[in-house]
C-alpha cells in the first residue's frame, strides 16, 4: 500500500520540478518597462520622504491584502498605524535627505516587483542637531490597472 502512495508522491515531485513554476517569463524588453516604471515611482516616494509628505507617500501604498509592514523590528498590521507613529516620530525633524546606495529591482511578474535598496539619511533637528542614519529597505510593488503601489515593506535601520 505504501509503495503506490509513494510512487505517486515521487511522480508528483518530478512533474512539478520539469514545469516552470508560477514565474512569468518576459522578455528583457518588458523587464526594463517594468523596472523603469517602479523606479520612478520609488524616486517619487524618496522625494516625499525627504518632505515628509506623508499624505503623498500613502497615495503610493495598497493596503488591501494586509500583508503588513515591518520597520525596525516593529511589525505594524496596517499602513495608517505605520504613518501615525512616522508622523510622531518625525516631530522636530526640519529636514531629511536620503541618499540611495546599492539599489536592485527584480521583476516577479508583469504585476509584481521587488525592491531592495540601502543608502544614508542625513537628518536635522529643529534645534540644529544633525544626524546620519543608515538604512536597508524592501518594498514589494504591485500594479492595480496602471499604477504601481508598495503593498508589504521591511525597512531597518542603523546608526
Amino acid at each position: 500500500m505504501k509503495r503506490p502512495y509513494f510512487a505517486l508522491l515521487l511522480t508528483t515531485i518530478l512533474f512539478g520540478a520539469s514545469q516552470h513554476g508560477a514565474a512569468q517569463e518576459l522578455s528583457i524588453h518588458q523587464q526594463k518597462d517594468i523596472k523603469n516604471q517602479v523606479d520612478e515611482i520609488f524616486t517619487e516616494m524618496v522625494s516625499y520622504a525627504e518632505k515628509l509628505n506623508y499624505d503623498q507617500l500613502t497615495d503610493r501604498v495598497d493596503d488591501r491584502y494586509h500583508a503588513g509592514f515591518i520597520v525596525n523590528n516593529q511589525y505594524y498590521a496596517d499602513y495608517s498605524s505605520l504613518v501615525d507613529v512616522v508622523k510622531a516620530g518625525s516631530q522636530g525633524v526640519t529636514k531629511q535627505t536620503i541618499s540611495i546606495g546599492k539599489k536592485k529591482i527584480t521583476v516577479l511578474s508583469e504585476r509584481l516587483a521587488l525592491l531592495t535598496t540601502s543608502g544614508i539619511t542625513d537628518v536635522t533637528l529643529n534645534d540644529g542637531r544633525k544626524f546620519k542614519v543608515n538604512f536597508y529597505w524592501s518594498f514589494i510593488y504591485q500594479k492595480f490597472g496602471d499604477q504601481w503601489k508598495v503593498i508589504h515593506s521591511h525597512q531597518s535601520r542603523s546608526s
